[in-house]
């Protein structure tokens, strides 16, 4: 609404702090949007949280400005001062810390600083820092897991995922830095060396004489890779370059991420799908719009959650009937589907039955490294159909 507007706001919010305030408390604006209550000889838990829900309460309600109508929310984080010594920067970095672990809750928006919570901070800093030069210093590699067509047990196709091993940290789980590498917009450049990196694996596969049916590998890709056509054109790069066929690059991206904008994401995947390139629905089911994705997206195939299959085979109706209906709904209208996190030959037989045309799970393997993908390949005849 532009600088005005927000300046206005931002005095309406400063005049409801300073009414609300009790005698002996102090108000500030700190800067930005950013604001400091001071709370004198106040440090029970319980009498700060009713505080904290009542400025949260003040803040919320509408706001006139020119005639319009606004709705804001606010965040607080809450930094507790018993020991006399401690200064000032310490006391505004706990609170800030506190109040950016508020921001980032889905449901209570006030916390109260731990120091856990400053050394979450800490880590997390530091892996964006190590993030930068992670690929540089060829921390980051690709594991590969098989998928396998359930009625004669081939290998159809790799899912290609991303691994960290940290020279001083260790493994780093991808639900750990994956998050981190989006928010930092790192993720772009890591995408780009994930084409790249299984591309050249596929170029490999290509050339190898031994290799009669070749396999699809595929890629993740995330939201900020949509961006400005990001994942298109390096999928177009990459196609003209290499000399395999381009449907053995397969693309699976989430239903969460066709849902933050929906017709951004259907000219993308058209885009990409003019390539050759193959589309697969992860986590199916898992959203609020499934069906309509199916009917709106150029999807090729679909990933069943792996929510569903760790239902089935446990006595639980519900759960193998949800199972059984999102197959048949993908086959009706000529979807393949691959089941994921399949574990137990229970869950496999019953998927059988269903009429599921692929698995992937630890049934049948684990993600392996590179140099172990063409034994899988020669031990389990590749299907003509990709999966």
């Amino acid at each position: 609404m532009g600088h005005i507007h927000g300046d206005k706001l931002l005095q309406q919010v400063a005049k409801r702090l300073v009414q609300n305030c009790r005698n002996q408390d102090i108000s500030f604006r700190f800067g930005g949007d950013e604001f400091v209550i001071c709370l004198p000889e106040q440090i029970n838990r319980h009498t700060l949280e009713g505080i904290c829900k009542r400025y949260a309460h003040v803040l919320s309600e509408p706001y006139t400005i020119d005639g319009q109508t606004f709705h804001i929310g606010a965040s607080i984080g809450v930094s507790i001062v018993t020991d006399p010594s401690q200064d000032l920067a310490t006391i505004l970095r706990e609170a800030d810390t506190a109040m950016y672990k508020a921001k980032g809750s889905g449901q209570e928006k006030i916390a109260f600083f731990h120091e856990q919570m400053f050394q979450q901070a800490k880590q997390r800093f530091a892996l964006e820092q190590d993030i930068t030069v992670a690929l540089e210093q060829q921390e980051l590699q690709l594991v590969y897991q098989p998928i396998y067509a359930i009625h004669n047990d081939e290998v159809s196709g790799f899912e290609a995922l991303l691994r960290w091993q940290h020279p001083e940290r260790g493994f780093i789980p991808p639900d750990k830095f994956i998050p981190i590498a989006e928010e930092t917009g790192h993720i772009i450049k890591i995408g780009d060396w994930v084409v790249e990196k299984t591309c050249e694996v596929l170029e490999s596969l290509w050339k190898d004489s031994t290799i009669t049916l070749m396999p699809r590998i595929n890629i993740n890709v995330s939201a900020k890779q949509f961006e400005s056509q990001h994942i298109y054109l390096t999928l177009k790069k990459a196609v003209s370059r290499y000399s395999f066929p381009p449907q053995c690059i397969g693309v699976e991206i989430t239903e969460s991420l066709l849902l933050s904008s929906s017709e951004c994401s259907a000219v993308m995947l058209e885009k990409i799908k003019s390539l050759g390139v193959t589309i697969y629905l992860d986590d199916f089911g898992t959203g609020y719009s499934s069906l309509g994705v199916l009917n709106e997206y150029p999807v090729d195939v679909v990933k069943m959650d792996r929510s569903f299959v760790s239902g089935i085979g446990q006595q639980n109706p519900k759960s193998d009937s949800l199972c059984h209906a999102v197959i048949n709904m993908a086959q009706t209208i000529d979807l393949d589907v691959v089941a994921e996190g399949v574990e137990t030959k229970a869950q496999l037989d019953i998927l059988a039955s269903y009429g599921c045309d692929f698995m992937q799970g630890y049934l049948k393997s684990k993600p392996v490294a590179e140099s172990q993908v063409r034994g899988i390949i020669h031990a389990h005849q590749v299907c003509a159909k990709l999966a």
